[in-house]
């Protein structure tokens, strides 16, 4: 179908730790995650106060081959992420639960498929990704002995 585009864009934090998982004998590496961004709104209360409230919105996220291998080294909960992919909408039947007539619950899951090259992990300018304390410690311990983390990796940002 010539003439249209399946392109999204979106720049978030990672909600959990990114786990990858392999297939074939670890021929196809994937990585499905989430990532959480704001929708911030202006609101205005009835004796004419304005305020800005963020509303918080979950993106599924699918990562493949090396992508998938250096987000799962390298991504971290709270870690601050931009991908840019498509999007695809998976379809399927849940027999586990059926509606009154006896026929199986359609259910959809859309997410973002990251394009090649398609996924950036930045560096937190806090110096800390997350709300706990331990991402900061690990990352100054990580600069003092060249390693990063439980993988023994030195970050490349």
């Amino acid at each position: 179908m010539a003439g249209t585009l399946n392109v999204a864009v979106v720049s978030g934090r990672f909600v959990e730790k990114p786990e990858m998982q392999e297939y074939k004998d670890g021929a196809v590496q994937v990585v499905h995650t989430r990532i959480a961004s704001n929708y911030s709104r202006r609101v205005e209360s009835d004796d004419g106060e304005v305020e800005w409230v963020d509303e918080p919105e979950y993106h599924n996220i699918e990562i493949w081959g090396s992508q998938a291998k250096f987000v799962a080294d390298y991504g971290k909960k709270g870690y601050q992420v931009t991908v840019q992919g498509r999007l695809k909408t998976e379809i399927w039947e849940d027999e586990r639960y059926k509606n009154e007539e006896g026929e199986p619950r359609r259910v959809s899951r859309t997410s973002i498929s990251a394009a090649p090259g398609g996924v950036i992990l930045h560096r937190d300018p806090r110096g800390d990704s997350s709300e706990s304390e331990e991402p900061a410690q690990t990352e100054k311990k990580a600069s003092s002995t060249g390693k990063s983390g439980k993988t023994g990796k030195k970050p490349p940002f």
